[in-house]
């Protein structure tokens, strides 16, 4: 995008950041057509130009360094604004998550291990 160029998101579960307009300016290929890039590309080929410059144009107003912060910090007031559970109690059921047998196996005793041999 920074560089003017259509990007091309070969993937399947590929989740666009909200804010640009992604349908505009690039090519979403499914991962079964990857054999059909050189055509799909060559379908597009007339409207390269004009895609390359609106992904520039889009880069500079979601992703610059101008607006970079701003627009990391709306992102972060969304999710806080969009929280169901309060902030105290998400950080009890992440503590609560890890007493669970499995994740206390997987991640508690090797840390109680290096503590108490590097002690």
């Amino acid at each position: 995008m920074k560089a003017g160029r259509v990007p091309v998101i070969l993937s399947d579960n590929w989740v666009a950041p909200e804010g640009p307009r992604w349908q505009a300016f690039s090519l979403r290929v499914p991962e079964r057509d990857v054999r059909l890039l050189p055509q799909i590309l060559e379908q597009h080929e007339t409207r390269a130009a004009a895609m390359g410059m609106l992904a520039r144009e889009e880069f500079e107003r979601w992703f610059s360094e101008t607006v970079c912060f701003h627009r990391i910090v709306e992102w972060c007031l969304d999710i806080r604004r969009s929280r169901r559970l309060p902030e105290r109690l998400m950080q009890r059921v992440v503590l609560w998550q890890l007493l669970l047998p499995f994740n206390f196996r997987r991640k508690l005793v090797p840390a109680v291990r290096r503590a108490w041999r590097d002690g």
